[in-house]
Formats: C-alpha cells, sequence, structure tokens
C-alpha cells in the first residue's frame, strides 16, 4: 500500500464574522424549530386502539388519584378545594399538545401549593383588605406562565442546569417539614393556632394546646395510619408477588381514593342531618359545581409589583420540580425529554389555568409514578384525567361536601413525609460532599426557623461560592509518568493473562490523588514539567495557577549557569529568585507541557498570565529558551488567543524553518479516493508543504495531519505534547552530527586513511564533553546513574572477545562503506548516493542478527565477565582523578592534531561540532536519562519484526528507535536549514553496490557484537571509563586503518 501526505492542513482562525453567520437561523433550523413546538405531531398520525387503551385506563386511574390531592392541596394554597380541581385539569388537558414525556402529570404539588400560600399571605400583609386570595393565586399564575413560556419558546431549558440540587433538596425537606408542622392543628382538630407562622412556633403552639383536641383527631389519626398501613401491605405483596406486582402497585396508588371515599362515607352517615356550623368535625363544606370562577386574572400593576419580588423562588421551584420529573421517567423508560419544552408546556398550562380558575401548577410525582404504573402509552392520557376532573366539578361537588378536613390533612402528611431526605440519603450526601452536605443542613435550619424564602436563597449562595472557591483555589497539579498495562480476562484456548501495549499514564507528583502511593511516580525527563488544571484556566483561578507554576520552576529547577549573574543595577528590587543558592542537583529547565484538556475557552486575563509567566520564566532560563507545548487544546478560539501572544510555535520557528527544534505531529490515514465533500483547509503555498502532492489513486493510503503544522506546539494530547518536549534531546544529537561535519562519507574515509583527522578531532571533543556531564550527573545521584557499558563476551575467546571482534568487524564496516550506525542516518535524510541503500541494508542485517545470534553466540553467565571493568577499578583511582587524567589525554590528543594533523574544511570547527554533539549527550541525559547511542535500534528493529510476523503485539517503541527517529528528525531539519551539509555529502566519492552491502551487514553485525557503536561504545562507553568501550573503540580504528592501508 503506498502512503503519501496529503497536503498539509494550516489552521484558519476563526473570526467574528463566521461566528455571527452560525447565530443566523437557517430555512431547514427555523422549520425543524417550528415542528419541535408541537412534537405531538409527531406521534399523533401514529395513533392507534392499543395506545388508547392504555392511555384510558392510565388516565382514569390518575384522575380517581388527582381528585382528592388536588382539594387538600388547595387548602395549602389558603383557596377552597375546588380551585385545586381547575388547576389539574388545566394541566392534564393542556399537557399532551407541548409535552415530550408519557409519564408526566401537572397539577397541584404540596410545595407549589405551599409557596402559592406564602405568596398570597405576603400579599395580603403587603397590601391588606385590597386582593383576594383568589385574584392574588390567579395573577401569580398567569405571571409565572408567561415567564415559563417564554423560557421555553426561547429555548433556555438549559438554564435550569444552573440550579443547584443541594438548595433545591434542602428546600424540600425543609418545605415538606413546614407542611406537616401546619396541618398538625388541622390533624388533631385543635383551633386557634396560627399555621403560617414559623414552622418551631406553630408546633410549640400545637403542644401548648392539645387538651384542646376534638373529634377530627380520631379522623385524622387513624386516616394516617390508614394510609400508612395499606402502603405499607401492597409494598410487601409487590414483592412476594411479582406476578401481580402491577395490579398491587395500583392498588397502592389508589390508596388516597379509598381512604377519601371511606371517611366521606363517615362524614356523610354522622353529619348528613347536620348543618355544616353543626357537624361533629370540620368538613369541606359546600363546593361550587362546574367553572363559576372562571375569567382572565387582575392584571393590576400595583397587584403584579407586590407579586413579582415574590415569583423568583416560585419559578425556581416549579421548573426544578418537573424536569426532574420528566428526566427521571425519561432515563428509567429509555425516552428523551426536552427541557424547554417541557417549560414551555409547564407555561402553557400556567397561563390557561386562571382562566378556568387554577392557580400555579408543576409535574406531580405521585400522580406521575402512579401514571406510569398504571401502563400509559402517550402523552394523551391527560385528557382522561381531565374527564374525571370534569366528571367531579359536575356530578360529585354534592359528596365532596361531607369531606373531613382532618381526613385531607392526614392526606397531606402523608403524602409529604415521604419528600423528607432519608438519612441514607443524607449520608450519601456526605459521602458525595461533606460541604455541600454541610450547606443542606444550613438550608433546612433556616427554613424551619426563618423561612422558606431566605433559606433557598442562602443556601443558593452557598452553593455557588463553593462552586467559586473550588474553581478559584484548587491547586495545579505537576504530573509524573507511569508505564502501563492492562490486562484481562483470558478466554479458555490461550494461556496466561491477556495484556494490551504498554502506554503511559501522567499521575500527579505530590500523590495526593486515588493511585497506588508503592508505585514509583517519575517525572518524564529532567527539566521537562507538565501542569495540569483540575479546574480549567479562567480569569478566577489563573493567579493563583501561574504562581504555583513559577514557585515550583525555582525550587525544582535551576538556572542554566549559576556564574552567569544579572547586573545587580538592573535587577527588580523584589526579585528574590537570585538570592538562593542554586542546587547542582537540580535540572535545568527546559520544557513546559500544559495539559489542557479541562481547558476550553480562554479569557484574556488568563492569556496576559501566561505570558507574564513566559517572560518571567525565560528570564530565568536565560540563555535558553523554553518551549512551552499545549495538549489537548482543541477550541480554535482559546488556539488563537494563545497563538496571537506568540504561543504555538517554536521561538526559533519562522513558517518552516524550524531550526536546531524537531517538531512532533499526530496524522491520520484515510482510504480510498478523495471525494468532492472532503472538507480539507490546505495551503496555495506551494513552498509550504511538506512531502510531495500526489494525485488521488484508488487504493492509495494518504496520511494527513490533525492538527495544524503551522502550530506544532499544539499538541493532539498530553501524549504527543510530552513526546514533543522530549524530542528535542533526540533532535539535538542528530543536528550535532549533521554541523560538525562528521556524516559526511569522505571525511570519515580520509580519518581512516589517516589523511584527514577531522573527525578524530571532533570525536575526542564528544567524548571529553560527554565524560564531563556524566561526572556532573553522577555525583548528584545516589542512584540511577549513567550505566558503564558491560563487556560484551558471546564464549568464544574470552571476556572482551564481542568488544574485540565485533569492533574490528565495525571498523572493517566505517573504513568500506564511509558511515557508522548513526551517521548512516543522517546520510540517508540527505539523500548520499546509495546511502538509503546502505541503511536498508543495514536494518535487513539487524533483522537477520535476530536469528543468527542465538546460533553463534553462547549466553555467558554474569561471572564469565570481567571483574575490573571500569578504568577506576584498574587503576584505584576515585573518579574524580580518572576524569581529570582522561581529559587531560584528551586535549593533549586533540592539541597534536590541531596544529600537525591534515584537517578538511568543514562548515564548522571540529571543537565546535564536538561540543554540539556533547550537548547532543548532555540532553540526552537530562531529558532521557540514558547516554547517547545508535545502533541498538537495529537490533531492536530486527525484534520487533520478528514479534510482528510471529503475530506478537508490539507493547511499547524501544527507546533506541525512538532515538534514532529524533537523529533523522534532527538531521532532516538541520540540513534543510543549512543546504551546504548535503552539498558537502553529495561531492563525496560514492562506493559501489556490492560494497555498500557488504559494509551494511558488516555495520550492524559488528556493532551488535561489540554491543554498541561510535556514539554508544565512542562518545558514551568511553566517557564512562568502561575498558570494554576502549578495547571496542581501538579494535575498531585500528581494523579500519589496516583496511585502507591495503585497500586505499
Amino acid at each position: 500500500m503506498k502512503q503519501t501526505i496529503e497536503d498539509p492542513f494550516f489552521e484558519a482562525e476563526p473570526t467574528v464574522i463566521e461566528e455571527l453567520k452560525q447565530c443566523i437561523p437557517t430555512a431547514d433550523g427555523s422549520l425543524r424549530y417550528l415542528k419541535s413546538l408541537f412534537p405531538c405531531f409527531g406521534w399523533l398520525p401514529r395513533y392507534n386502539w392499543r395506545w388508547l387503551v392504555g392511555d384510558s385506563i392510565a388516565g382514569l386511574t390518575v384522575g380517581l388519584v388527582v381528585i382528592p390531592q388536588a382539594m387538600a392541596y388547595a387548602l395549602l394554597a389558603t383557596l377552597p378545594p375546588d380551585f385545586g380541581l381547575y388547576t389539574s385539569f388545566a394541566g392534564a388537558a393542556t399537557y399532551w399538545l407541548f409535552g415530550t414525556s408519557k409519564d408526566i402529570v401537572i397539577g397541584t404539588t404540596a410545595i407549589g401549593s405551599l409557596l402559592v400560600g406564602e405568596i398570597v399571605t405576603h400579599v395580603h400583609e403587603a397590601r391588606p383588605d385590597t386582593y383576594t386570595s383568589v385574584e392574588i393565586a390567579k395573577t401569580l399564575s398567569f405571571m409565572t406562565g408567561i415567564i415559563l413560556f417564554a423560557l421555553g419558546l426561547l429555548r433556555l431549558g438549559w438554564l435550569v442546569e444552573v440550579i443547584p440540587y443541594i438548595p433545591v433538596s434542602a428546600f424540600i425537606t425543609a418545605a415538606s417539614i413546614i407542611i406537616m408542622c401546619t396541618q398538625l392543628p388541622v390533624l388533631l382538630g385543635i383551633p386557634g393556632v396560627n399555621t403560617r407562622d414559623d414552622p418551631y412556633r406553630v408546633l410549640i403552639s400545637t403542644m401548648r394546646k392539645l387538651p384542646d383536641a376534638q373529634l377530627d383527631a380520631a379522623i385524622g389519626i387513624t386516616c394516617l395510619v390508614l394510609l400508612e398501613l395499606a402502603k405499607y401491605v401492597f409494598t410487601k405483596l409487590e414483592a412476594r408477588q411479582p406476578a401481580r406486582k402491577k395490579l398491587w402497585s395500583i392498588m397502592s396508588s389508589l390508596r388516597l381514593t379509598f381512604a377519601m371515599l371511606l371517611y366521606t362515607l363517615v362524614s356523610y352517615l354522622v353529619n348528613r342531618n347536620l348543618s355544616e356550623k353543626e357537624s361533629k368535625f370540620r368538613i369541606v363544606g359546600h363546593i361550587n359545581q362546574g367553572f363559576i370562577h372562571a375569567g382572565p386574572p387582575a392584571l393590576k400593576t400595583d397587584l403584579i409589583g407586590a407579586i413579582l419580588p415574590q415569583s423568583p423562588i416560585i419559578l425556581v421551584i416549579l421548573i426544578v420540580e418537573h424536569i426532574a420529573i420528566a428526566k427521571s421517567f425519561g432515563k428509567k423508560l429509555g425516552y428523551d425529554v426536552v427541557p424547554s419544552q417541557e417549560i414551555m408546556a409547564q407555561g402553557t398550562a400556567n397561563i390557561l389555568g386562571p382562566f378556568l380558575g387554577g392557580y400555579s401548577c408543576t409535574g406531580s410525582f405521585g400522580a406521575s409514578a402512579v401514571l406510569s404504573k398504571a401502563g400509559v402509552r402517550t402523552p394523551l392520557a391527560g385528557l382522561f384525567s381531565a374527564f374525571m376532573l370534569l366528571l367531579a366539578l359536575y356530578a360529585l361537588t354534592g359528596v365532596f361536601y361531607f369531606i373531613p378536613r382532618a381526613a385531607l390533612a392526614g392526606l397531606i402528611i402523608h403524602a409529604v413525609f415521604n419528600l423528607i431526605a432519608s438519612p441514607s440519603t443524607v449520608r450519601k450526601y456526605w459521602r458525595l460532599s461533606p460541604f455541600e452536605c454541610l450547606i443542606w443542613v444550613v438550608g433546612v435550619v433556616m427554613a424551619v426557623f426563618t423561612g422558606l424564602e431566605p433559606a433557598i436563597y442562602t443556601t443558593t449562595g452557598l452553593s455557588f461560592l463553593l462552586l467559586l472557591v473550588r474553581i478559584a483555589r484548587t491547586r495545579g497539579e505537576f504530573l509524573g509518568k507511569v508505564e502501563v498495562e492492562q490486562t484481562g480476562e483470558t478466554s479458555e484456548n490461550t494461556d496466561g493473562p491477556k495484556t494490551s501495549a504498554t502506554r503511559d499514564v501522567y499521575l500527579s507528583l505530590d500523590r495526593n490523588d486515588a493511585s497506588n502511593r508503592d508505585i514509583l511516580v517519575e517525572s518524564p525527563h529532567g527539566g521537562v514539567l507538565i501542569y495540569h488544571f483540575p479546574e480549567g484556566l479562567n480569569y478566577l483561578n489563573q493567579a493563583q495557577h501561574l504562581k504555583n507554576l513559577t514557585d515550583y520552576v525555582y525550587t525544582h529547577t535551576r538556572r542554566p549557569d549559576e556564574e552567569q549573574k544579572e547586573d545587580k543595577g538592573e535587577a527588580l528590587w523584589c526579585d528574590t529568585s537570585g538570592l538562593c543558592k542554586q542546587d547542582n542537583d537540580l535540572p535545568v529547565l527546559r520544557a513546559i507541557v500544559i495539559d489542557c484538556s479541562t481547558i476550553n475557552n480562554i479569557d484574556i486575563t488568563s492569556v496576559q498570565g501566561l505570558v507574564d509567566v513566559r517572560n518571567a520564566l525565560d528570564r530565568w532560563a536565560s540563555p535558553s529558551t523554553i518551549q512551552w507545548h499545549f495538549g489537548g487544546l482543541h477550541n480554535r478560539w482559546a488556539r488563537r488567543a494563545l497563538a496571537a501572544v506568540g504561543f504555538g510555535k517554536s521561538s526559533t520557528q519562522d513558517g518552516y524553518s524550524f531550526g536546531s527544534w524537531a517538531a512532533v505531529h499526530t496524522i491520520t490515514a484515510s482510504f480510498g479516493e478523495a471525494t468532492e465533500g472532503d472538507h480539507r483547509r490546505t495551503s496555495t503555498d506551494d513552498e509550504n508543504t511538506i512531502g510531495t502532492r500526489h494525485d488521488n489513486l484508488s487504493g492509495e493510503k494518504r496520511l494527513s495531519p490533525v492538527f495544524a503544522l503551522d502550530r506544532p506546539l499544539f499538541n493532539a494530547d498530553l501524549g504527543e505534547a510530552v513526546r514533543a518536549a522530549l524530542e528535542y534531546a533526540r533532535a539535538v544529537f542528530g543536528s550535532g552530527l549533521s554541523l560538525s561535519g562528521v556524516a559526511n562519507p569522505q571525511v570519515i574515509r580520509d580519518q581512516f586513511s589517516l589523511s584527514d583527522f577531522h573527525m578524530l578531532a571532533t570525536f575526542l571533543t564528544a567524548s571529553a564533553t560527554s565524560a564531563v556531564v556524566f561526572a556532573g550527573y553522577n555525583n548528584n545521584k545516589t542512584d540511577n546513574k549513567i550505566p558503564i557499558k558491560l563487556p560484551s563476551n558471546h564464549g568464544w575467546l574470552g571476556s572482551y572477545d564481542g568488544n574485540l571482534i565485533g569492533g574490528a568487524i565495525l571498523g572493517l564496516g566505517i573504513s568500506l562503506t564511509g558511515a557508522c550506525p548513526g551517521t548512516v542516518l543522517v546520510q540517508a535524510t540527505a539523500g548520499v548516493g546509495h546511502s538509503r541503500l546502505l541503511a536498508c541494508t543495514s536494518l535487513l542485517a539487524g533483522i537477520a542478527w535476530v536469528k543468527i545470534k542465538p546460533l553463534v553466540s553462547q549466553p555467558q553467565p554474569p561471572t564469565s565477565r570481567a571483574e575490573n571493568n571500569t578504568v577506576m577499578l584498574i587503576t584505584g583511582w576515585s573518579a574524580n582523578k580518572v576524569l581529570i587524567g582522561y581529559e587531560i589525554t584528551l586535549l593533549g590528543i586533540l592539541a597534536a592534531i590541531l596544529v600537525t594533523a591534515p584537517r578538511s574544511e568543514t562548515l564548522l570547527h571540529p571543537v565546535v561540532g564536538g561540543l554540539l554533539i556533547g550537548v547532543g549527550q548532555l540532553s540526552s541525559v537530562l531529558f532521557t536519562k540514558r547516554p547517547v547511542g545508535v545502533s541498538g535500534a537495529y537490533g531492536e528493529f530486527g525484534s520487533a519484526f520478528w514479534d510482528l510476523v510471529s503475530g506478537k503485539t508490539l507493547k511499547s517503541i524501544p527507546e533506541s528507535i525512538l532515538f534514532a527517529g529524533g537523529v533523522v528528525a534532527g538531521s532532516w531539519l538541520t540540513i534543510t536549514q543549512v543546504p551546504a551539509i548535503r552539498e558537502a555529502m553529495v561531492t563525496s566519492q560514492e562506493q559501489s553496490l556490492p560494497s555498500l552491502i557488504i559494509g551494511g551487514v558488516l555495520l550492524t553485525f559488528g556493532a551488535r557484537i561489540a554491543g554498541g557503536c561510535t556514539s554508544g561504545h565512542g562518545i558514551s562507553g568511553m566517557a564512562s571509563m568502561g575498558v570494554s568501550s576502549f578495547i571496542t573503540i581501538v579494535s575498531m580504528f585500528g581494523a579500519g586503518v589496516l583496511f585502507r592501508a591495503f585497500f586505499p
């Protein structure tokens, strides 16, 4: 399958006009909106007789339940009982037109009625003897209906998510307690108790007047006991007889109706020959027949002004209670509920209700549960409930006359008792969020002692305050890396656990999370910091986050060179960052990776804060430049904002001029021909493209970048951002090889001919620099020191047989091809002669070596290896003493070469080139905690090849292959910037194809037998004072020089 990279993707910045165009409604969108206003048109054409049967049974059943509830709840609203029937009728008759839930019943509720009663009382106190309770209730309902209808029409149902759950829960519990307290005197028949007083005062007054209890107490208490007993019995029957669960559930729902019929019958038998005033206990009395209170609400300015300040609380409760019920049934039964449409249906019922005599209504949980259990099929069931209410208003008002008020009070207490949060619910709140649980307790206590209105506002304010504190004061996290793999159950025909490929997981370094603290979490690499915003980044928390970031940098990293101190006269008087003594154990700050997984939009304050921190840290890391990587930032406006102040591009980047910095991009593959529907943003400037544009041939595998190439520091995710930051270390080494000139084939061949000592001078400088780097790193580490190259023992001649023989084979390959395992990658990147054939031959040799090694090499126990494998152990000198001797020796040889030996003219002086390679060594140690080494990639490539052939899954990409990739990237970027490097390579003498093929095999086999190459043994191994590395390099140069002497 052919692979091509399509036209590079360059991000187009969002514009204000573009956003405004998205807000303009289209013709199709407008039509969809109009259709959504009447969801009934979607299911009415499909209505059938089976649905009709289900709806009629469920609707009539609910009608029987709603009648006594509606009458009881109207008393809570300080209205006559028949107003509850008007209200429930309006909700049942209109909901089916606009509603999206088949299970919801709009009507009177205990909480809503209590709020209406409180508002009515408040208006009476503010405007005494001015308006009747009916006028106030009808005007309130109409006002709330208009507001609700407008919210639904404008599709503002999402506003319900702004209302916290805890204040509403506390409000419902407190309101239930208040209702029970206010109904207790009615239940016991105790006169003279002000039920509109504070709940605790009502309770105290009731207790004091218990001796005044009348016959009503017998009716009320027995009714309450009967209702509770019926509920208990039917619940037990549902559990014990699952086959009849629906029957017992319906019977349980009708217990309210049966209880009212029973006590109405008792009242009739006792009071049938008595007037209302002479009755043995209080009864409902006369109820008007039909809709005699129908008429428009009193829309008077003074009345509206008195109601308006009290309306927010009832609006919140009406909306939240209704949406919560509708969503709960929708989730349970598997259908979607549209909050905006539900609010619109509420508004319609509350607008129509006052014209019939009703007051504010909302979804009733009890009635909705009955409707659902009765087998409702569509929202049309409400019409059957409305029919039952209509029948009650015109045919049963005479029966309602004898209903005992104490029985209605018992019904109310029984209904609201279940709304009180149980102890298990409170414990759940505590486990979920202790602070919110405390807010809940405060809300309940406040409501009981001061009233519902201040309680709901206080708890809502505390909830928002808690949210702001969490956003503003939650501390950010510095992340570290843990390599993990997943295990799962195995099938019966497989052996052992099933594991997935390894991957990196990033956890908090301070270990204040839920992860296992016994697991070692390490910083990904020295000088690279990963910062995570748990609650996003915005103007509320940016100051704390950015201060936390800078403080961590100042205490966990050091400046590149402590000796380079700023002029004291130029320093700020408040800058104390340079007063503390620098700890040489700390790494130098190289890159900052920002985890943007929790960030969507970003405000100006936050952007300016990031700019300020960038400037401060640039001063801290001067003269180095810090790379800022943003992982997982996908919002176009946020990317535009950061790009506007210089983030997203390398500080050395100019278009595609990446300098010595290597970009990491995420690409995706697509198959088949491109269609006209493919929406790709492409550049019209061919000079800005990467790769070659190909025709879209069928079957071609096309590679396309996921995000823009011109903003490479905005990475697809956190993992890519970290890899991009680490790629710097690998790319520096590749750039060093390219710039130093040692990758030139002619320079290498001339070195082994002893006609040009540029390679040796560069090599010695790099090794001397690496030795200093290793010594400095090891002196500051008690563990995880730079490893020393072990002897390569194959059981042929002795402890160092692999180093001796492998080094000689490697020297022959280098002398023959003019390349080593590392420089062949640079040459192949530059496209020099047949260098890519040489690279392919070396890779194929790596594949062959994996199979050949077990045949020719005998595994040796560790005891067979030389014990004195370091210069320190052989000489008995200290590490510092050996380092000084090594540096003096290399400097002497280097001085002799520079003064007397011939050298070719290259782009850079050999000392400068060697120092650049040493910088690559330093970057590798700081970032990856490993010395440089390339030849291991060939063996690892071979192992990976055979694993794939055998059907195994690669758990991870070996570090040596990643390092080789970084060398290629750094070389490509450097050669792109400095074309003279490639021109010098191209002018070198080309080798024959047989020489390249034989040489490629010698390079790989020699490096693998010796356990390293010029970089692994020469630059890194000798710098760590490994004897095996000195033997390998001497053997390599000796064999190479001899070969050139006999075959010039």
